[in-house]
């Protein structure tokens, strides 16, 4: 019981508000988390795949109808080597990737993982370096022709939605969504309208990365039991209530996009040439 259909990103353009709107549908499975990202390795360690193997992942899917959609929604999927491994587990799934302006989406980035870590750099000096070394890759993420190029390449059904589309019509991409996967296009979610991921700071960025571990210590050590159990406690939520503040992030400076235009400038009219059909030109505006 592999996924039928994967949302590989990208970051910071809408995967967790479609998770939210999927994991109400009634004909879609999901797992309980998001971002299982079972098929990428980060800060250099290998990937829970290369670590524990296939049937882990497929034990967060056992309870799944053999009809159903089945999905696994995880932005890291856009990292190097992931569609060709995907492609050799699941030739036939169905790929789902949001994008977004890439500068505004490394702005998104920067300052959500800045409200979680202690950042070892500014944006200012992200974007006067980019070539700067980066743990979260955030720039990187950003290079959408070339990640999406080997999906296209080998998947016959790759969907690419914008951002901009969400923000103009969640319906309507949800819509285009569930038509793709398999799903009833006509259900309508609680979570449709809802902002989800907003902007925010911990109170102790050293707590947060202490949960991220644990969390990522009991996924890895094969207890998804206990991980989920203790999820159905509430204690996570009180805990995000507690040590999470709303905030607001600083506006995106004209120097700032100006220098992102220009890291990005020729990924974006890669990406142009890939899908014909849509305009990115807009991208390209410093």
């Amino acid at each position: 019981m592999l996924p039928s259909f994967y949302c590989i990103g990208a970051p910071k353009a809408g995967t967790t508000w479609l998770y939210a709107c999927l994991a109400e549908h009634p004909d879609v499975f999901l797992p309980e988390f998001k971002e299982v990202n079972w098929f990428r390795g980060w800060d250099g360690r290998p990937s829970p795949y290369a670590e524990r193997g296939l049937a882990p992942y497929e034990a967060l899917f056992a309870g799944a109808r053999s009809d159903q959609p089945r999905g696994d929604v995880s932005p890291g999927l856009l990292g190097a080597g992931c569609a060709e491994l995907l492609h050799e587990l699941t030739p036939d799934a169905t790929i789902i990737a949001i994008l977004r302006d890439p500068a505004e989406r490394a702005h998104s980035q920067y300052h959500m993982l800045a409200g979680r870590h202690r950042m070892p750099f500014s944006f200012d000096a992200l974007c006067a370096d980019p070539r700067r070394e980066d743990p979260h890759e955030i720039l990187l993420e950003g290079f959408y022709a070339r990640h999406l190029a080997p999906y296209l390449e080998r998947f016959a059904r790759v969907l690419v939605l914008r951002f901009e589309e969400l923000r103009r019509s969640p319906a309507a991409l949800l819509r285009r969504v569930c038509e793709a996967i398999g799903a009833d296009p006509g259900f309508e979610p609680r979570a449709l309208e809802t902002r989800v991921n907003e902007a925010s700071s911990h109170v102790s960025p050293a707590f947060y990365e202490l949960r991220v571990r644990v969390a990522e210590g009991l996924a890895r050590a094969g207890l998804d039991r206990t991980r989920r159990a203790i999820k159905r406690t509430g204690l996570p939520r009180l805990v995000e209530r507690i040590t999470r503040r709303p905030t607001r992030n600083p506006p995106l400076t004209p120097e700032q996009r100006a220098r992102l235009v220009a890291v990005y400038a020729e990924d974006v009219r890669a990406l142009a040439a890939l899908l014909p059909e849509q305009d990115f030109q807009g991208w390209l505006a410093a």
